[in-house]
């Protein structure tokens, strides 16, 4: 427990993992990101985001500059798929991942989850 001004808050200790990845990405012909939301789907993990960004850049950037976007009529851009488990769910999908997220950045971290009623309630249905 976390005691917090007038009432007390609590907080669970769950794994943060994040892949960035771009939309062009591909696994067996289909956009990688969709393939990584499947298989964690199939393997029970209880949720995931994948947020569309507006551009970046990495140290082996694939990226293309804003003039031949224009010209090619392509426009790639990064994903980035947010799961937030238990370590031992995440765990689950990580060799996956090492064998065929290729084109990827993926980190892991402990966080800290505030257990709001509503999120109790969801993971007791959940477990039932």
């Amino acid at each position: 427990m976390c005691e917090k001004g007038l009432g007390k808050m609590e907080f669970r200790k769950m794994c943060n993992l994040t892949i960035f990845t771009d939309q062009d990405v591909a696994y067996e012909g289909r956009p990688l990101f969709k393939v990584i939301v499947l298989k964690a789907k199939e393997l029970g993990l209880k949720g995931l985001t994948v947020t569309k960004g507006y551009t970046g850049f990495a140290m082996t950037s694939r990226r293309q500059d804003d003039l031949t976007k224009f010209f090619s009529g392509v426009y790639n851009v990064p994903m980035v798929i947010t799961i937030v488990d238990a370590r031992e769910n995440i765990d689950k999908i990580l060799p996956f991942l090492d064998e065929h997220a290729e084109h990827c950045f993926v980190t892991l971290a402990e966080t800290d989850v505030l257990m709001t009623k509503y999120l109790k309630t969801k993971i007791a249905d959940y477990d039932k």
